[in-house]
């Protein structure tokens, strides 16, 4: 008798008179109009469709939401928490920088429960409401409130095109201002504004938020995306080097007399 694998040849004729394996293809989509389908065929067909997602998932989480940017663990424990139900739910664009003002310590879930801070929950409703430019770059230039710039920065890093991240961060390294950072196990100890910047440049993870990769900054130059970093210091080392030289003139002209 013939078996399963024959009835489906038998019944599935092949495509444009080509046996199977020859260009007629068993596929759903290479099947002529009117021939039956197998629900094992559906199920390949369905298999190739997933296998295409998972390799495309970072940029359809992007184009998706913003949102997806934060673990999904993380996520539903943000929307969990009482402090997004009570102050976060209904934040603008407008609302939220009073809500930045409160903050004092920077963080991402912590404690033995894992809650998590005040931080993330921000950051995570501005990947929600997605603010103009504008008003991030007021977040990240409040020279006045550290914890809001920190912000400003963190939303920055996660959805700004390489070139701006390096453009709009990298001054920030010059902020060197104490901030408190929570731990993991919910303590708390003291960091500077720029070390955690520098962190964001550097680091893949933080804020238990895995970082969108970055190239290096060197090849950014070379291609003239961005332009070569200059240091606040230069100035200063210039006028050093200008009097060591003079100095240096001066010896050799007393030298000579």
């Amino acid at each position: 008798p013939r078996g399963r694998s024959a009835r489906r040849r038998a019944i599935a004729p092949p495509h444009n008179g080509q046996p199977h394996g020859q260009g007629g293809g068993r596929h759903p989509r290479h099947r002529p109009p009117g021939v039956r389908v197998w629900g094992w065929e559906r199920g390949e067909a369905a298999c190739g469709v997933a296998r295409g997602r998972r390799a495309d998932t970072h940029s359809s989480s992007l184009s998706a939401s913003p949102q997806n940017l934060i673990e999904r663990i993380l996520r539903l424990k943000v929307y969990d928490s009482t402090y997004w139900k009570a102050q976060c739910f209904g934040l603008t664009a407008e609302s939220l920088l009073d809500e930045a003002v409160k903050l004092r310590s920077v963080g991402g879930s912590v404690g033995p429960a894992r809650k998590p801070s005040r931080f993330v929950s921000l950051a995570l409703k501005l990947l929600q409401i997605q603010p103009d430019r504008d008003v991030v770059l007021e977040y990240i230039t409040a020279e006045d409130h550290k914890y809001v710039r920190l912000l400003g920065a963190f939303y920055w890093r996660l959805t700004a095109r390489p070139a701006d991240v390096f453009a709009y961060l990298e001054p920030l390294l010059n902020d060197s201002r104490r901030v408190r950072v929570r731990a993991p196990d919910g303590s708390y100890h003291v960091s500077h504004l720029d070390a955690v910047v520098d962190e964001m440049l550097t680091g893949e993870l933080i804020f238990d938020v895995a970082l969108p990769r970055l190239p290096p900054r060197a090849s950014l130059v070379a291609t003239g995306a961005l332009q070569p970093r200059a240091s606040v210091l230069r100035a200063e080392f210039e006028v050093m080097a200008a009097a060591k030289a003079a100095a240096a003139a001066a010896a050799d002209a007393d030298a000579a007399v």
